[in-house]
């Protein structure tokens, strides 16, 4: 590695080895952690999404690290995961060792005292990690930044470019900026639901807290607590990791109360679960509880994406209020912004009216499609996609 000049703050690299250097001892076997994700290590070190690509592929030619395609826990994809090799382990070990010499200047109630950087968590007190004070050194002095905004998501399908649903669009943002509620937005797969909801919660990114999760078939519920506590616990707010370590069987009723009560304490949320179709047994539940807390939890929204109808309330409808559930149904793309996906695909307008007739609109199919595919025989585009 370079050599360190005296007060230098963490390179993007270093920040990576030292964030997967708390995996090392990972084991091979089962789902791998989301913390190792591009996601995952983006959350971690502050370091843009876009850029971990980039920064892994420096750190592979290196041999720091290696690179595989894995199931991640709570999610139903494959996805592209980072781990230390033994080389990557041992760079990362002494950049670490050599960082715990160093001295900087901690700003407390007593003034200010110049330490060595392996005795900043005890003058700060609480549970913080070494990597954080690692990050929040400043020319030579420890800032402990306030904590900001939680951004915890699993959606990395992230689009590049949006055309059309302009209406939909509106009405997501509008919905967002009221004071909570529940959205479900139902339509088929590849139909653009979580397109939609990402591009419309761009512009809250600044505004309010967001936990993305999608929904596997296997998910149990104590999958989707661990995950909704890492997403409270990363704005300190620790309710639901003690109560789930200290109950062998968490009562959901108790769950959704803690959950109410952390959305109050780090503030306005949008808590997204896609592919809500997947939730079965005791994790349909928990999401039902949540909807019936949302009313409570001040600045609570709930958003549902599912390709068939989600029943919030199955037992009665007397729970259901309908000024704070709003329902959406996506269909096709109209033929305007359909034709906007054609032409980025440069496909010539003569083509057009064929593809999107056969298509219905549908997004996923507008891309798959081309004047050579034998589209005659396309009956359901459900079925082709």
């Amino acid at each position: 590695m370079v050599a360190r000049r005296e007060r230098e703050l963490l390179t993007s690299d270093e920040k990576v080895l030292l964030h997967l250097l708390n995996f090392v001892e990972m084991i091979d076997e089962g789902r791998a952690p989301f913390a190792i994700t591009q996601q995952g290590i983006a959350d971690a070190t502050g370091l843009q999404r876009s850029h971990i690509p980039r920064i892994a592929r420096r750190l592979e030619e290196k041999g720091y690290i290696s690179t595989a395609t894995r199931y991640v826990q709570g999610s139903a994809r494959r996805r592209k995961v980072y781990t230390l090799t033994q080389k990557g382990a041992v760079a990362a070990r002494a950049i670490f060792n050599s960082l715990m010499e160093e001295e900087v200047i901690v700003v407390t109630d007593a003034g200010e005292k110049k330490v060595p950087v392996s005795e900043v968590p005890s003058i700060i007190g609480g549970n913080i990690s070494y990597f954080t004070v690692l990050k929040n050194i400043r020319n030579g002095r420890f800032v402990l930044e306030k904590k900001g905004l939680i951004y915890f998501s699993d959606f990395d399908d992230v689009p590049t470019h949006f055309f059309g649903r302009e209406k939909e669009l509106s009405e997501l943002k509008e919905w967002l900026k009221r004071g909570g509620g529940i959205f479900v937005i139902q339509g088929i797969a590849g139909i653009g639901k979580s397109t939609l909801l990402h591009m419309a919660i761009q512009d809250f990114r600044d505004e309010k807290n967001i936990f993305w999760h999608s929904v596997s078939e296997w998910d149990d519920v104590s999958t989707v607590l661990r995950l909704l506590s890492d997403f409270f616990s990363d704005g300190g707010v620790k309710m639901l990791t003690a109560y789930i370590k200290r109950e062998k069987n968490p009562s959901l009723a108790e769950v959704s109360l803690i959950i109410r009560d952390s959305v109050r304490k780090i503030g306005p949320t949008v808590m997204v679960f896609d592919d809500s179709q997947n939730a079965t047994g005791e994790v349909q539940n928990l999401i039902r509880l949540i909807a019936m807390i949302t009313g409570q939890a001040e600045h609570l929204h709930l958003v549902l994406l599912s390709r068939e109808p989600f029943n919030l309330y199955p037992d009665s409808h007397e729970n259901m209020d309908s000024d704070s559930v709003r329902e959406m149904k996506l269909c096709g793309l109209d033929p305007v912004a359909a034709g906007e996906i054609l032409r980025e695909r440069s496909i010539g307008m003569e083509f057009w009216p064929n593809i999107i007739k056969k298509s219905g609109g549908h997004p996923l199919a507008l891309r798959m499609l081309s004047p050579s595919s034998d589209i005659s025989e396309i009956e359901n585009v459900e079925d082709f996609i």
